[in-house]
């Protein structure tokens, strides 16, 4: 919170603790009207407002204080009196602290717990909203900035959309207002914006967690990337937050040391991939091929599992997704046709024994049965599709194969790119020769030699 605001806050605080010996009106004249309104910005020359009882109002919003009423029918009454006038924004203002509410709010009229439409509140000497006191601004409610939706839009989707508990909402409340305070103080204004999430990308939360919390584990990273996962596939279609295996590849500095692995690893591939096709003799085809697709082209699960065999051009030997023509290696078709040759499903590549699209959930467990080719090496173990989907860029920028082709191949985002390779790396590899350049032809696949390694 900027200074000015925390003095602003300071100063009603320290007013209302000798409130004791003010009445209702001498109540909002000192603080709610020369300072809270003064100070937020409320009154300007160019506005219109009216003042009525212990009751300000302007534009879009009713500022009302109190000092004998009851809490919660203070809060109700300004909340009734806010639909009234037809006001989204209202702001109750008492000894012990203040709230802001928005009646735009939906409400679940199934759970007492989803019927709020506080959007922050301040209660002195307790760990409350100080810290977002400046959304309690003109600015950000009627003004230009407008980023008390952010918090608005929080509640409404803890009313109508989030699927936990109360007990576990504490630590969702206060995820998604650390990651949307940051995102304006530092991203932009909730503004005018057909849809503000749109423009919020996954390195976004990459660099929240690192420049704008203390996280220093995996774990918790992971818990804060679940917090905003939800909410954020309920405000946008941009599916930004959709693959959780990102997380463990945006930051490798919270793995323990001894457990970076590279997987590309000939010869204990090749255990791996023999383990697969004869541990499961019903399904060790599928499940081999479905390894060697992810060391060709590091695809993320959701995709991996939605292949169909249209997508696969035998004849001209192309991987072919939304129009675009993807190389494949000579290894991979002839496991494909093996596994077509089974006929498990005429429409999904990787199925169940229903010929139903595999899950991602499948995927990891078809994955973690690795393990078992030697329980105490930990490579087997690192055998993820994001920790291979990491290497392959990884490999394939190490052995000098173009960057544009890198992101082609692989799919990747451009402004994705530093969660693969970082700028170290690049900066590394202007300097360096490199002694095993990838060389292949036009419309060759890059991993063509590697996985011929691996027969």
């Amino acid at each position: 919170m900027k200074e000015t605001y925390k003095k602003v806050l300071k100063k009603i605080q320290n007013v209302s603790e000798v409130s004791v010996t003010m009445d209702e009106t001498d109540f909002y004249e000192n603080i709610v009207k020369n300072i809270f309104i003064k100070e937020m910005k409320y009154k300007t020359e160019n506005s219109y407002s009216i003042e009525f009882g212990q009751t300000f109002q302007t534009k879009d919003m009713v500022i009302r204080s109190f000092v004998y009423g009851i809490y919660e029918k203070e809060l109700f009454l300004l909340s009734k009196f806010i639909k009234e006038k037809n006001c989204t924004w209202g702001i109750l203002i008492h000894p012990a602290g203040m709230c802001l509410m928005n009646s735009k709010i939906g409400k679940n009229s199934n759970d007492d717990f989803k019927n709020s439409n506080i959007v922050l509140e301040i209660l002195y000497g307790l760990n409350t909203d100080q810290k977002y006191f400046e959304y309690f601004s003109a600015d950000n409610t009627i003004g230009e900035r407008k980023n008390a939706c952010f918090f608005k839009d929080i509640i409404d989707y803890k009313n109508n959309v989030y699927k936990g508990t109360e007990k576990s909402w504490y630590a969702y409340h206060s995820g998604l207002k650390r990651f949307l305070a940051y995102f304006a103080e530092h991203k932009g204004d909730y503004g005018y914006e057909d849809n503000i999430y749109d423009s919020i990308e996954y390195v976004f939360f990459v660099e929240f967690v690192k420049k704008g919390t203390s996280c220093k584990s995996l774990t918790s990273a992971r818990n804060l990337f679940f917090y905003i996962k939800d909410f954020m596939q309920a405000k946008s279609e941009k599916n930004e937050f959709d693959d959780p295996d990102r997380v463990k590849v945006s930051f490798p500095e919270f793995m323990p040391k001894d457990r970076k692995q590279d997987v590309f690893l000939i010869d204990k591939l090749k255990a791996a991939l023999g383990f697969l096709k004869w541990e499961r003799s019903r399904n060790g085809i599928r499940n081999k091929t479905l390894l060697l697709f992810l060391l060709a082209y590091g695809m993320e699960r959701r995709k991996l599992c939605a292949l169909k065999w249209e997508n696969i051009n035998f004849r001209n030997k192309q991987l072919v997704i939304e129009k675009k023509k993807y190389p494949m290696p000579t290894y991979l078709l002839e496991m494909l046709k093996e596994l077509e040759d089974q006929g498990m499903s005429k429409k999904f590549v990787f199925c169940n024994n229903s010929g139903e699209a595999l899950s991602d959930g499948a995927v990891n467990t078809i994955l973690s049965g690795i393990v078992k080719v030697d329980v105490q090496d930990e490579f087997y173990r690192q055998l993820t599709p994001a920790n291979i989907r990491r290497y392959l860029a990884k490999y394939l920028f190490d052995h000098a194969y173009p960057l544009e082709k890198i992101l082609y191949i692989m799919d990747i985002e451009g402004y994705k790119l530093e969660s693969y390779i970082s700028k170290k790396d690049i900066e590394k590899a202007f300097w360096r020769r490199c002694e095993d350049p990838i060389i292949c032809s036009e419309g060759q696949h890059p991993m063509e030699d590697f996985l011929e390694k691996l027969r």
